[in-house]
């Protein structure tokens, strides 16, 4: 134990010695000078006013993909200018190859990498830490996005706002005019240089281009490596900054399960966004619903604990970073979907207030009040949770945080429930170099609960090194047996976990191949409890998964992968694989290996096809399993998508095992940029659930919508004779909801 604790010191000397000794980006950083418009702008995205004729053009764009140390082989030239509303952009993207663009549909917020786009990222804290994103395709689609953590993980789409954009197409080039309005974003007013970058994707010559140069293996959206836009006559301030959101929803409604009435509701409630400064917001929502946001995409759970799906609901998305991002993945001391989801159903909420953002150029805060009402039918009292949070930069991009996160019990009279509370504090160091090239996190977290407070905490280190080449990633958990964070995601406790990883990417000079990756990866899971238990000095392993990988990039964007994989896994309790609850696996030790493939296609034809297939030894027995997405569009109208997954187990013991399926076909329909249809069937007979989701969306405003939106849920199989299979099932229930959302800017 004493070694480990040691280790754990040194790791975080090293971050923060790496800190001190902050690392400065190689290149020369471009920058572009922005002057006031002059004249009016007619946003018809042809950029013939006289303004755009006197602004510095930013051009000499260079690759990003497939390298990094080539001008572009089209050009695109920028312009940027301001008035006292907006910030706006226009740009000249031509073309060398004259036809279709690719574009997957007219649906907003798409997958950059997979389209014909325009991108701009803006730093207007010039922190290399946070900003935002707006991205236009050739057709005039909308993509808007935070980045959060100096872009490592790209862009967060879920976060929506107001700005406009207009496109015209020519035979030799496209042309764009963006006006994004200074109350859409948050910055410092008092600065005079925000950090900017622009990247061009165009899927035809297969070349992704920026402005300021970004290595090819990391992210455009790393801000680290942003030009700088300079403000020489100083930046407008916002002004009154207060958006209004009201919704109006009506809906019917079935439970045959439970043999219940049908019910017709009606609901109002109201969305607001109030700029306390330039740099600070506070988000208030009164009676919210979340009924038009997208399903979660199942899948076949075969593991013994929980799985994560990710936030959806706006509320909880802007500076969602200042709250859900302390921790890891599977050690989150606040999880957004703990607030109004649970495994029996919606509770509703009845009033929420979230303010985030910073004050002044090193200090951002974060404080969300969120009351949910009680639910009977489920046994759950009124509760309130209350999440405090603050963040100092340190050196170059990296920072200390500290996170307080409070769940507590009401009864019917509004009176605390004494012994009905759990409470989390975390303390965290992040490190991010400007480069990207050296990130990593510790943290220690504690948690307070009525009973068995001891051995409730948790830590973790993790570092990370990336060049072009090298891929190096050093990673070691604690949860302690008694660490409790109802309002976060930790699905297992009791343990010790060290995860190291090493990959080495070779780029080829083939016309075909991009690159080749031999790839190491291994993760050990230990019981400190069973050690004392057993009298051992040393923690017993209760997991351990160990990856030989190589893989292949061609240039086309196909991809192909194989795995060689060694598992051991401890039993501590019986445990069903399938995850149906019958004929359990003993306890014991369990050693077995298997091997799998991954094969991706070109996404850039209309028909693009992603599989893999695993097989070998499971446990005590044997696993084969298969699947794939399957995807046609007829661009940019229509797309069709199939997804399958299968999988056979077979053990030795009989009724053990079996097999395992989910089917989720997908229509997707952009009858414009503003009016779309989806339909998503999702069939799972590990759930014994088939799910239909159809959603209608018009967006006959600007940021206003009107949804209709039907769902209903079936037996995946008949319960009184399971090999009955889409025969005879039963309807459990099924919705249909009708909701109007407006926005409305003061």
């Amino acid at each position: 134990m004493y070694s480990i604790r040691k280790i754990i010191c040194i790791v975080i000397c090293l971050l923060s010695l790496k800190t001190i000794y902050a690392q400065k980006v190689l290149k020369a950083v471009p920058q572009y000078k922005i002057h006031r418009a002059t004249t009016p702008i007619k946003l018809d995205g042809i950029p013939d006013e006289e303004v755009w004729k006197t602004a510095q053009v930013a051009s000499d764009f260079v690759e990003c993909y497939p390298t990094d140390s080539v001008f572009c082989r089209i050009n695109t030239m920028v312009m940027l200018t301001y008035d006292d509303k907006n910030l706006y952009i226009a740009a000249y993207c031509h073309n060398k190859i004259k036809g279709k663009y690719v574009a997957q549909s007219l649906k907003r917020d798409f997958s950059y990498p997979k389209n014909d786009a325009f991108g701009i990222y803006i730093d207007p804290q010039n922190d290399n830490a946070n900003g935002f994103n707006f991205t236009v395709t050739p057709l005039g689609v909308q993509r808007e996005g935070i980045i959060s953590n100096g872009g490592l993980q790209g862009v967060t789409t879920a976060w929506d706002n107001k700005w406009y954009s207009e496109v015209h197409d020519y035979d030799t080039m496209w042309t764009l005019e963006i006006a994004i309005p200074f109350k859409s974003i948050r910055y410092n007013s008092e600065g005079k240089m925000w950090g900017i970058n622009f990247s061009r994707q165009d899927l035809t010559q297969n070349e992704n281009t920026v402005w300021s140069p970004v290595p090819k293996s990391y992210n455009i959206a790393s801000l680290g490596y942003a030009g700088k836009l300079i403000w020489e006559e100083g930046i407008p301030k916002a002004g009154l900054n207060l958006s209004l959101i009201p919704y109006l929803r009506g809906d019917y409604s079935q439970d045959f399960l439970h043999h219940s009435p049908a019910k017709t509701n009606g609901t109002l409630g109201l969305d607001a966004k109030v700029g306390i400064t330039s740099s600070l917001n506070l988000d208030l929502t009164l009676n919210p619903d979340f009924s038009q946001v997208d399903v979660d995409e199942q899948i076949i759970n075969l593991d013994r604990f929980d799985i994560f799906f990710p936030e959806k609901r706006t509320f909880f998305q802007e500076n969602s970073d200042l709250f859900d991002f302390f921790g890891f993945r599977k050690i989150r001391p606040f999880f957004s979907r703990r607030i109004g989801l649970t495994d029996s159903g919606i509770i509703p909420i009845n009033i929420g207030a979230r303010l985030s953002g910073k004050i002044g150029p090193n200090w951002r805060i974060g404080a969300m009040d969120v009351q949910t009402s009680g639910v009977s039918k489920y046994g759950l009292n009124a509760t309130n949770f209350t999440v405090g949070a603050i963040q100092r930069k340190v050196g170059a991009a990296s920072n200390i945080g500290a996170i307080l996160v409070n769940k507590q019990a009401f009864n019917s009279n509004g009176e605390q429930i004494p012994n009905q509370f759990n409470r989390v504090a975390c303390l965290e160091y992040d490190l991010y170099t400007p480069s990207n090239k050296w990130t990593g996190k510790a943290f220690y977290q504690q948690s307070f609960s009525p009973t068995k407070n001891n051995d409730a905490y948790s830590h973790a280190t993790w570092l990370m090194y990336r060049t072009p080449a090298w891929d190096l990633e050093w990673n070691h958990e604690f949860v302690g047996r008694n660490f409790k964070a109802e309002t976060g995601f930790v699905p297992r406790k009791g343990y010790w976990r060290l995860e190291p990883s090493i990959g080495y990417t070779f780029y080829s000079k083939s016309p075909n191949l991009y690159s080749h990756t031999p790839y190491f990866y291994n993760s050990i899971y230990a019981d400190r409890d069973l050690s004392f238990k057993s009298n051992s000095h040393f923690a017993i392993v209760t997991d351990r998964l160990t990856v030989l990988s190589y893989g292949f990039k061609f240039r086309n964007s196909a991809a192909l992968t194989f795995n060689a994989n060694d598992i051991f896994t401890k039993l501590t309790f019986p445990f069903d694989p399938t995850g149906r609850g019958k004929n359990k696996l003993p306890i014991g030790d369990y050693h077995y290996t298997n091997y799998n493939i991954n094969l991706n296609s070109d996404f850039r034809k209309a028909f693009y096809a992603e599989g893999y297939t695993n097989y070998g030894e499971y446990y005590s027995g044997k696993s084969f399993s298969f699947g794939g997405l399957m995807q046609y569009r007829y661009q940019p109208y229509l797309a069709l998508s199939v997804r399958v997954d299968h999988y056979e187990i077979t053990l030795p013991a009989p009724g053990r095992g079996g097999a395992l399926t989910l089917i989720s076909p997908k229509a997707e329909i952009s009858f414009t940029r503003n009016i779309s249809l989806t339909t998503w069937l999702q069939y799972n007979d590990q759930k014994n659930n088939v799910n239909l989701n159809t959603r209608l969306q018009w967006r006959f405003a600007p940021m206003s919508d009107l949804f209709i939106v039907y769902n209903s849920d079936y037996n995946a199989t008949d319960p009184n004779n399971p090999q009955l299979r889409f025969r005879d099932v039963s309807t459990k229930g099924q919705s249909i909801i009708l909701k109007a959302t407006y926005w409305l800017n003061l």
